[in-house]
Order: structure tokens, then sequence, then C-alpha cells
């Protein structure tokens, strides 16, 4: 086999990178800050939009479907493969002749390893009930309690310069990237339980209070570090669910704090990295 084709095959080997825990940092400079002169915190009064990925729905007639899926996406993968290289790259032109088997593994194992369609909609609710308790003004009270933590004017009434409005307006669960390192046949079967991450959206308006003008508006996210199966985070303490939405909350507040009130001190633990 040719050389580059050999640096191909090797590629069959999959490698997913993961930062244990992102959020988005700050981008407002110290020039933009001092347009905003007083500032007022607010909340708006929407609530956030939950949103909870997998696992596939429809029990195992749903994970079988989506093996099959998976299954003949590989093998037309293989069969482009091997065109393309014009036969001289055995592998994947032999992977062609494994259809059958890819569709068959698909369809038995997704549909052993997918859960009940009853209890995925119960887990569902749970994880959707717990996010609905979560509120504007509670992300509003740590923005400012980092604000007075950093000696910033907060002005709690209407003698102010600039109003900056925070909504949360994403929380939920997604599907985790974890690191992994896999080859083509293994992933082949579909993960139609995935893990799942804990994921947090918020948005920050700066609006000039005399003229109205929007100075400044950014959505900032935040995906938490632990990876956990649908049924454990929606256990019936929700202790980590919970916990992980905590720490959500801390650090959107922190960078959000670094935007409008310049950036405090820091250490290892807060989660970002060091300049």
């Amino acid at each position: 086999m040719p050389r580059n084709l050999r640096s191909h095959a090797a590629m069959l080997t999959l490698t997913v990178v993961l930062s244990a825990c992102a959020t988005t940092p700050a981008v407002v400079s110290q020039e933009q800050r001092t347009q905003f002169g007083r500032v007022r915190v607010s909340a708006t009064d929407a609530a956030p939009k939950v949103a909870v990925s997998g696992p596939t729905p429809l029990g195992g007639v749903g994970g079988g479907v989506a093996g099959a899926g998976k299954g003949l996406g590989l093998s037309v993968v293989f069969g482009a493969a091997c065109f393309v290289t014009l036969g001289y790259w055995l592998e994947p032109c032999i992977g062609v002749l494994a259809t059958p088997y890819l569709i068959g593994r698909g369809i038995v194992e997704g549909a052993i390893k997918a859960i009940p369609e009853s209890e995925r909609r119960q887990y569902q609710a749970i994880i959707v009930n717990a996010a609905g308790e979560t509120r504007n003004d509670a992300l509003v009270r740590r923005v400012v309690e980092e604000g007075k933590r950093r000696s910033a004017v907060l002005l709690v009434d209407d003698e102010s310069d600039t109003v900056a409005q925070i909504a949360l307006v994403k929380l939920g669960l997604d599907t985790a990237d974890i690191p992994s390192t896999e080859s083509v046949w293994a992933i082949s079967v579909p993960n139609v339980d995935p893990s799942l991450q804990l994921i947090a959206e918020t948005q920050l308006r700066v609006i000039h209070v005399a003229s109205n003008r929007l100075l400044f508006e950014k959505t900032y996210r935040h995906r938490g570090a632990r990876a956990a199966k649908l049924a454990q985070w929606a256990d019936i303490e929700l202790d980590a669910f919970r916990a992980a939405r905590e720490e959500a909350m801390d650090e959107l507040a922190r960078v959000l704090a670094d935007d409008l009130f310049g950036e405090g001190p820091r250490s290892p633990e807060d989660g970002f990295d060091e300049p």
C-alpha cells in the first residue's frame, strides 16, 4: 500500500478532544467600559429555554433505526474512500463488503442499548422541572456580588447612565464531547444513550439610558465539566444537576462581571485559563 494511503488508514482511529470546562471569555476593553458610566444591573422577565439532548427516542425501535442508519452511513463513507483510491486502500473496500454486518450490528446493539421511551420521557421531565427553578434574578444577584467584591459602583435606582440587562436564555443538557479513541468498527455502533453535560447560555445588553442606544450586546455560553447519563442526572435528589447548575451560574456571573466592571482577582480554582 502506498505510504500516503497508509497514513490515511491510520486516520481510521478517531480522537475527540475536550476541554474540561469552557466558558465564553470577557471581551470588553477598558475604553468601552468607561462609556458604560454608572451601571444599573437588572434581570429580564423571560424564563430560560430548557433543552435536553439524547437519548434516542422511541426506545428499542428508535435505537434500531439509529443503528441501521449509522451502519449504512459508514458503508457509504467506505464506498467513497474505496472509489477515490481506485481500490488501492484495501480497508474501506473491505468495509463496503461488510455493509450487511454493519447494518445488522447497528440494529441489534442500538435496540438493546436504548432506554425505554417511558423512562426517557420521565427523566427529561425531571430535568425540565429542575431547570425551570432557575430565575434570571439569581444570576443578577451573583453579578452584583461580584461587582461589590471588585468595589464597583452599583446602582439600584434610576440615577444611572446605563442599564445592564441580563437574561439566562438557555439551560439544559447537551451531548458530551468525551475524550475517546475508537476504531471505525467500534463507532459503527450507535450511541443511543450518550453522556450529557450541563450547558447554560446568558445574554448581556448594555443600554444607554438617555438615548436608549445599545452600547454592547453579547451571548455567553458555559459547558460544565461533568459528563453523565440522563438517568444519572435525573436521580431522585438531583444533587449532581443542581451542583452543576450552581457552578454554571457562578462562572457566568464572574465573566459577566469581568465585562461590566473589569477583571477581579483570579485563582486556578476559578475555572479560567491564566493570562
